[in-house]
């Protein structure tokens, strides 16, 4: 694959094998380490780690200890506001990503990951 890669001017042969082997490494991988769907609980506490805070910095954010540990707890689903006010923070991930699903609300929840 890297050889192809290096080629300036592939032919059209040189092209197409390229595109098999970029297809059939992408299906064995995605067959042999297959990525896991998280929950927006695990999501967040991943992003919380992955930069070095805590239940504290939430509380700031939430103006409330007990939202804050609700949230952080999985006992309350992140609201579209509180998303917004966190999205600072993970600058690099979409706020999409931890957005919980109410399960009472299903299809109002839905339409709310669509239009963020």
């Amino acid at each position: 694959m890297i050889r192809l890669d290096e080629i300036e001017d592939p032919s059209p042969e040189e092209k197409e094998l390229a595109e098999l082997l970029t297809v059939l490494i992408d299906d064995y991988e995605e067959r042999r380490y297959p990525i896991r769907k998280s929950s927006p609980q695990q999501t967040l506490h991943h992003l919380m780690e992955a930069r070095n805070l805590t239940q504290k910095d939430l509380w700031k954010l939430f103006g409330s200890k007990g939202i804050a540990s609700e949230v952080f707890h999985g006992k309350r689903a992140i609201c579209k506001t509180q998303a917004k006010k966190t999205s600072p923070l993970f600058s690099r991930q979409r706020r999409t990503v931890y957005l919980a699903r109410d399960p009472r609300k299903d299809s109002e929840s839905s339409a709310a990951h669509k239009k963020l």
